[in-house]
């Protein structure tokens, strides 16, 4: 059975499933927080879960110094067999890197949540600037659980520096 079910059978024709040609619906939850409120609709046996992890805010520096930018937050995705009536796991949307302010000195950035779908997907969000940097930070991660179906992780872009 795949992992991805939560103890529900497996699917009609599991074994042989391809991807539709075209997801036709969408369910985007894009504000920050967490979900535990989806109920998989009649007629819906496989599911595209994608998330992103949260961007980091960028940095801010007097004279002399070189403020970075915040990195971006890391990316993954799976198909996901699913029964018809299902509860899906927790959805949680990290928030983006706080923003930093500058009362008269310099601050560094803040980083970004996590966003997260159960245990099968997690991208992490992306590293605040830092305050005097001369090279580039590193985005967030991806993971996915071996368990699903073209599965696809990527990492967040780096932050622009001076």
């Amino acid at each position: 059975m795949n992992k991805g079910n939560y103890g529900f059978s497996s699917p009609p024709n599991a074994p042989t499933r391809l991807s539709p040609s075209e997801w036709k619906s969408v369910k985007a939850y894009i504000k920050a927080g967490t979900y535990n409120d989806f109920i998989v609709p009649n007629n819906v046996y496989q599911i595209m879960v994608c998330v992103w992890g949260a961007g980091g805010s960028g940095a801010l520096g007097n004279t002399g110094f070189y403020p970075r930018g915040g990195d971006g937050g890391g990316y993954a995705q799976g198909i996901i067999d699913v029964i018809p009536g299902q509860k899906l796991p927790t959805i949680t949307v990290g928030l983006g890197g706080a923003t930093t302010i500058n009362n008269g000195g310099s601050v560094a950035g803040n980083s970004g949540g996590t966003s997260s779908f159960g245990s099968l997907l997690t991208a992490t969000g992306g590293a605040g600037g830092l305050v005097n940097s001369n090279s580039a930070g590193s985005g967030g991660t991806g993971t996915a659980s071996s368990s699903l179906r073209q599965a696809f992780t990527a990492t967040g872009g780096r932050g622009g520096h001076s």
